[in-house]
């Protein structure tokens, strides 16, 4: 009967451990769903940050996505209200060296380096290991922690805050995060450009920078003309990145219009475009000319028409 009994809690103790969510690991939520979910509570709330939770923990192979979540909780969805000390200027995210009511805690000069060192509080909390080859430490409480005592968000209950259920609140807006509908949207920053350059020569371009979110079919990108030539750079086919779009200068010279176009189903950007291209001009020095004096007449190069 005993060793029955055993073996269950063995089970039940086994299952909480294998259902329990690990501080390191893959990121599931990306940029846009982090920033959104966040903005739709607070409007202000500024991309930079989502963004560089994203990145930092990145380095340290962290879920960052959930440790946004915990900022939510620790300041109020970046509104810092409630009569905290800490202000936004402080770029203290995650109540650091907070040990008193209406103290300020630990105060960081940019966000990056706030983020970082929350990133790396937790993981001190979630690992033995050393920071990241390159990474300098920035926590200045990271000394304090008990190295790896708490690997998981649930285990952070009692340590990182005295409430029990902290992990279980964190997790819980994180299921919201995950659950939450992005705004669809396809957006070019630019909805014209010009091009100007000479036949035979160098080809022209602009960036034009696509943004999407949302989407659940490919961007497909579609230019009129071979004239208009497009170049992906940082290509995401479902968020976009940016588009090169170059003169074709080996055309003859001209009036050039055309038009890019990006499309997702029912969701478009188009880029209208104009182009002109003059005709390469050469000299010719004529023979017998004085020293000093010039003596060369323009050669027109190509046809002067339009297509």
């Amino acid at each position: 009967m005993k060793k029955t009994l055993f073996l269950i809690v063995l089970s039940i103790v086994s299952f909480s451990i294998s259902t329990a969510t690990n501080i390191m690991g893959t990121m599931q939520a990306d940029v846009d769903r982090m920033y959104y979910f966040v903005k739709s509570v607070n409007s202000s709330f500024p991309r930079e940050i989502a963004e560089n939770f994203y990145n930092v923990a990145k380095k340290y192979g962290m879920r960052g996505d959930i440790a946004l979540c915990q900022s939510c909780v620790e300041t109020g969805w970046f509104k810092y209200t409630g009569g905290t000390a800490v202000r936004p200027e402080h770029h203290n995210y995650c109540g650091l060296g907070v040990t008193e009511f209406g103290k300020p805690g630990c105060i960081f000069s940019t966000v990056k380096e706030g983020v970082t060192a929350q990133i790396q509080h937790l993981y001190a909390y979630a690992t033995t290991k050393a920071l990241p080859a390159g990474e300098v430490l920035v926590d200045p409480r990271f000394k304090y922690v008990t190295r790896g005592c708490a690997p998981t968000w649930e285990s952070l209950g009692g340590k990182w805050a005295v409430a029990k259920d902290y992990g279980t609140k964190i997790l819980s807006i994180y299921k919201d995060m995950m659950n939450y509908t992005l705004p669809v949207s396809l957006k070019a920053d630019k909805t014209s450009a010009s091009l100007t350059g000479t036949q035979g020569w160098d080809k022209p371009s602009v960036n034009i920078q696509i943004s999407a979110t949302g989407l659940s079919s490919d961007i497909n990108v579609n230019s009129s003309t071979s004239t208009f030539e497009v170049t992906k750079i940082n290509w995401n086919n479902r968020t976009g990145g940016t588009l090169k779009i170059s003169l074709n200068t080996s055309k003859s010279p001209g009036n050039y219009s055309g038009y890019v176009k990006v499309q997702s189903g029912s969701y478009s950007a188009t880029i209208n475009l104009t182009g002109n291209k003059s005709a390469a001009t050469v000299f010719i020095r004529r023979l017998g000319g004085k020293p000093g004096q010039r003596k060369s007449k323009p050669l027109r190069m190509g046809c002067n028409k339009s297509a």
